[in-house]
């Protein structure tokens, strides 16, 4: 049979040779090596080839250093996008240039054909397929039991809605917000701004839920003491900028002669008035701490009349600071605006006591609680003497002080037991 003259011939074997001789016959015989194609010395079908030359390249592995990937396949050839015939086949071992890398591996290679690509990453041959990207980390929810409300906080509120349901006044609402927030336990009323996001801000609906809250409180026989708070970081701020800057003179002068004569009426009360001033407390918010007959603040409370630095005078009070203030440091707020902390309001005489900001309430509860001991009808002729004397009247007191004892089958029987417990010690 003819023998075709495209095969190679085969090697003749040489007798008497032993092993080494057949080893030698063998490497003799094989073929010679192919040249380096695209994928290495991996066979790749046709088609594998014509998808990875048409397909667009994969943005992994990153090129600083070899792979894991590659590493952890046993993979060291690398697929190379063509650059118009320019590049050839890389090998993991070798350069452009064809020259040995001087870190051999994939990474090397990497690093020397970078510059020519251009790009940031390059694709990777292996059974691992391409290596993504790690999914982005979300922080776990917490779980829905842990956010349902305990029964303390169920029970907290109700008493709020129950509050406010007790300190209801019709017509003064801000859209669901209630303005004012009065509620009654043993003898003493708590009355509380409720405009925090206008930081207790004086405007017109603000006002007229006071006057309307402070008839219903002189009409409260069984009150002795009313304590007056603002709810959120301030106790009131003032006058509402943002409604005077809408107001023309006439609306404005108006607005302000209803406000001084609601200040004046905290003094006509029956019941002992206490500020508890937590916050800024500027303006018109100082002039109605003012107006109360004691003042306890925290020690994060503010006090000022900032009125002269805006251009106009404080509308009203200024004769009841002048009052509760020495003269010298009265001139000084009103003529400076400056702003002074709760240590030094406690030292011009401003307020009476100054406490911690979370002992805020206690304190004044304990206070309120502890004036209300006291018989309500003496209380109320004691605000009355002051009342006169600051009116420039005569006070009066003899006669209400004979009054009293006359009237009185409380203020008698008080007296018999302070007697009594004298005569036993």
């Amino acid at each position: 049979m003819a023998r075709d003259r495209g095969l190679p011939r085969p090697a003749r074997a040489l007798p008497h040779q032993g092993r080494g001789g057949a080893r030698t016959t063998r490497a003799a015989a094989s073929p010679p090596a192919p040249p380096a194609r695209l994928g290495g010395a991996r066979r790749l079908s046709p088609l594998r080839l014509r998808r990875l030359r048409e397909s667009p390249p994969l943005l992994d592995p990153a090129l600083d250093g070899a792979p894991d990937g590659a590493e952890r396949d046993g993979l060291r050839d690398v697929a190379v996008p063509r650059l118009g015939g320019r590049v050839s086949a890389l090998l993991g071992d070798r350069d452009l240039a064809g020259r040995p890398a001087s870190r051999r591996g994939v990474g090397a290679g990497l690093r020397g054909v970078a510059p020519a690509l251009g790009r940031r990453r390059l694709p990777v041959l292996g059974r691992g397929g391409p290596l993504h990207e790690p999914p982005p980390f979300h922080r776990p929810r917490a779980h829905a039991r842990a956010r349902r409300p305990t029964p303390h906080d169920r029970a907290a509120g109700d008493h709020r809605r129950a509050r406010a349901r007790q300190g209801r006044v019709p017509g003064r609402h801000e859209g669901e917000l209630l303005l004012i927030e009065l509620d009654t336990t043993d003898r003493v009323a708590w009355l509380r701004l409720n405009r925090p996001a206008a930081l207790n801000a004086l405007d017109r609906a603000l006002t007229g839920a006071l006057e309307e809250a402070l008839t219903r409180v002189a009409a409260m026989d069984d009150v002795a003491v009313l304590v007056v708070a603002g709810r959120g970081r301030a106790f009131c701020a003032g006058n509402d900028l943002a409604e005077m800057a809408t107001l023309s003179g006439d609306e404005a002068e108006a607005l302000a002669t209803r406000q001084a004569a609601l200040l004046d009426r905290f003094a006509g009360l029956p019941q002992v008035s206490i500020a508890a001033i937590d916050g800024w407390a500027l303006g018109g918010g100082l002039m109605l701490a003012v107006a109360q007959d004691l003042r306890v603040a925290s020690d994060r409370a503010r006090f000022g009349l900032p009125e002269v630095t805006l251009g106009f005078n404080p509308a009203y009070g200024i004769a009841r600071l002048l009052d509760v203030v020495a003269g010298g440091w009265a001139r000084e707020l009103l003529l400076t605006g400056r702003t002074i902390r709760a240590s030094e309001a406690l030292h011009m005489g401003l307020v009476n006591r100054v406490v911690a900001s979370a002992t805020l309430e206690a304190s004044v509860a304990a206070l309120a609680a502890d004036i209300a001991r006291a018989p309500r009808a003496g209380l109320a002729a004691t605000k009355e003497i002051v009342a006169a004397i600051r009116r420039g009247e005569r006070g009066r007191g003899p006669e209400a002080y004979g009054a009293a004892l006359r009237t009185s089958p409380d203020a008698r029987a008080r007296i018999r037991a302070f007697v009594e417990r004298k005569t036993r010690r």
